[in-house]
């Protein structure tokens, strides 16, 4: 929640500097001041008032095989990353049914074979349209940390709700004279809980966790109807993660599946 009141109440600095961006959730964000300077006074305030954000979650996507090969870069590597790029590559990957519902954090674990992986340059895109430099062109980076995977980490995705949907990844060479390929990168996205609301006038059914039983309250269908629900198993024991989820149920015994919501 600390990290959610200052990236809200930092004061931008250097407005008119090329790195700043904003997001898909209307945050200003630059690789070189992160949110901005920390107001203290503005934060407070936001503290005092400040409704805690939901449960911390992580989802971590598979290994995509990648195995393509990096052009070279064709310049000379200069302080601050302003060597010539090669041509970038790209791979994407499609999430869908994210555990997260709003972003923090995002990492990229990337292998590549590379004798001078300090000449990489790695963006990541995501469905919003939000592009964050996760790595540039360094002396400080050695080849084996790239040949044993790295992780590389962005906070720029700060509060974006479209997390399923296409991420795509962009590596480029910035320093002629050595080669490589990048061999796999995983997506891993943290945040909080994707949550389902219950809309007003819907069919609900509160669920008893020590009894394992359902009972229906509401069968009242309006706009917008749910047309998409989880199906479980009607007999004990009903998985506790089902919870504030759409079901299909048979709550009365009837034999007719219908939906709705449990609640603990």
């Amino acid at each position: 929640d600390v990290q959610h009141i200052l990236t809200k109440s930092s004061t931008q600095i250097d407005p008119g500097h090329a790195s700043w961006i904003t997001n898909g959730a209307g945050l200003k964000t630059s690789v070189a001041y992160g949110f901005g300077r920390i107001n203290a006074q503005a934060a407070v305030q936001m503290a005092q008032s400040w409704n805690n954000v939901g449960a911390y979650v992580s989802d971590v996507r598979p290994v995509v095989t990648w195995n393509e090969a990096i052009p070279d870069g064709t310049g000379a590597y200069q302080p601050g990353g302003n060597g010539t790029y090669g041509a970038a590559i790209t791979n994407q990957t499609v999430v869908s049914n994210s555990t997260v519902g709003k972003l923090e954090h995002v990492e990229v674990l990337i292998t590549a074979n590379h004798d001078s992986s300090g000449d990489l340059r790695v963006l990541l895109t995501s469905p919003s349209g939000t592009v964050s430099e996760l790595s540039d062109v360094s002396t400080t980076q050695n080849a084996w940390s790239w040949n044993q995977g790295r992780t590389l980490m962005s906070v720029q995705f700060w509060d974006e709700t479209n997390v399923n949907g296409t991420w795509t990844i962009s590596v480029q060479d910035g320093n002629a004279g050595t080669t490589g390929s990048v061999v796999s990168w995983q997506l891993k996205l943290y945040g909080t809980g994707a949550t389902q609301a219950t809309p007003q006038g819907h069919t609900v059914a509160m669920f008893n966790p020590s009894t394992n039983q359902a009972t229906l309250l509401d069968t009242i269908q309006d706009a917008p109807p749910i047309n998409s629900y989880t199906t479980v198993t009607a007999t004990p024991p009903i998985a506790a993660n089902a919870a504030n989820f759409w079901l299909l149920g048979d709550w009365n015994g009837d034999g007719v599946e219908s939906p709705g919501v449990y609640s603990a």
